[in-house]
């Protein structure tokens, strides 16, 4: 589909979302509108001692609902989400993506990647030994897991692509 000035055009045709204020887009926006916040107390890791220790965590997740038990393993939290999301998004808009998988991609943005993965192997490390790394945490940490997962997920095949943001001082001077 093209515009009058020979622009492609992009239709949003499902919604998908999985966030601190609900596991699907409904019961996100539900929340939403009722005021109530998704930001509490971090529960799932300890936060060490005098630092911050309230976060928007998404709770009560199941990745068994959206992919299979060997891939969850495989896969860090954030890469979960996003398949989650995503396959939310096609159930929302009835979208066959193997009716024409070479012309349905998949883009997804992300501040940073796999830091659960990252911490784990971290402490893994020094605690055990590099011969006690998990053999996939290379890759179910790098920013684009997250779009590699749901495109396998979803059996999509046309264009890939992440966008990270996760320059820490921002950026200085021109480009």
């Amino acid at each position: 589909m093209t515009t009058q000035n020979g622009r492609r055009r992009v239709v949003v045709t499902g919604l998908g979302a999985v966030t601190p204020c609900g596991k699907t887009m409904e019961e996100t926006w539900e929340n939403i509108k009722a005021g109530r916040s998704g930001v509490s107390r971090v529960e799932e890791f300890e936060v060490p001692e005098g630092t911050p220790d309230i976060a928007g965590q998404v709770k009560g997740f199941d990745p068994l609902e959206y992919m299979e038990k060997r891939s969850a393993r495989k896969t860090d939290r954030f890469a979960q989400l996003a398949v989650a999301a995503a396959s939310q998004a096609v159930q929302d808009a009835d979208l066959d993506v193997h009716a024409d998988a070479a012309r349905i991609g998949c883009s997804i943005g992300t501040g940073i990647g796999g830091l659960r993965t990252q911490e784990i192997a971290y402490r893994k490390l020094f605690d055990a030994g590099p011969d006690r790394l998990n053999p996939f945490w290379v890759t179910a940490l790098i920013s684009n897991m997250g779009a590699a997962e749901t495109s396998m997920a979803l059996g999509t095949r046309g264009p890939l692509t992440t966008e990270t943001t996760d320059h820490p001082g921002g950026y200085q001077g021109a480009m």
